[in-house]
């Protein structure tokens, strides 16, 4: 009997400790969770991959996304590491990604606790349909362009043009307040390419110290642009600014 009454002891003791350890395993969980949703989104022409991601919790500094992981065709591209997170609910990452049209992105993003989340986004194959940027820069940079005075200016811009159809690809050179400053033009034969290549070694222009945008539009299809600006002279030269646009 007595050993009866120590076996029935011992078994109430293991549940009793089993029951603690579920009750405070349950809790750990609810405090320490994946996050609720991971969103991604890729904008292939900015080359910049946005993730968004809700993560509730109380203190962002002491329980946050650590890490967030992301993957080109199950090849890691990208491991960021945080020691916190930017709210206490909903917040945003954004990251330089290079990828090419077919391809698959996942981003798992880990909680410091416990669990994780992800997306996937396929990127889209380009239309061969319609017109397309095969390069458009300025002195070989597509976007916020810083030229010093003395610096020649290299305009280019080529397009392929898979219709069966002829279009035309303008460029145009506009000085802050608006006004027109250049303009070239190309037709692109029906299934070829066409490039505006500005400018000839003897022609000499005038690109007075200032901001500019410069446009690349194919009707319908392409509008795109690139900020430019041309810095003073360091030497305070008097006079405008002459700039020779080289033809590669």
């Amino acid at each position: 009997m007595i050993l009866m009454k120590k076996k029935l002891g011992l078994a109430i003791a293991v549940m009793m400790i089993l029951a603690s350890a579920t009750v405070l395993f349950s809790a750990g969980t609810v405090e320490a969770h994946a996050p609720s949703d991971v969103t991604i989104d890729y904008d292939i022409e900015e080359e910049e991959l946005t993730v968004d991601i809700t993560h509730s919790v109380e203190d962002p500094q002491d329980h946050y996304i650590e890490n967030v992981v992301v993957e080109v065709d199950g090849t890691e591209e990208i491991d960021e590491e945080y020691d916190e997170q930017p709210d206490d609910t909903s917040f945003q990452y954004t990251y330089d990604l290079v990828v090419e049209p077919g391809s698959t992105i996942e981003v798992t993003a880990y909680c410091v606790r416990f669990g994780s989340g992800s997306d996937t986004y396929e990127v889209e194959e380009e239309d061969e349909d319609e017109p397309y940027v095969v390069e458009f820069w300025v002195n070989e940079e597509d976007e916020d362009v810083v030229i010093p005075y003395d610096e020649e200016v290299h305009v280019y811009a080529e397009v392929n043009n898979p219709l069966g159809e002829e279009v035309v690809m303008v460029v145009t050179v506009y000085e802050d307040d608006g006004d027109q400053r250049h303009q070239w033009e190309e037709t692109i034969e029906a299934e070829g390419t066409g490039v505006i290549d500005n400018s000839r070694e003897d022609h000499v222009d005038d690109w007075e110290p200032g901001d500019y945008e410069v446009e690349l539009v194919v009707d319908g299809y392409i509008d795109e642009s690139i900020d430019v600006t041309v810095e003073e002279d360091d030497d305070d030269t008097p006079g405008s600014t002459t700039i020779f646009l080289a033809l590669l």
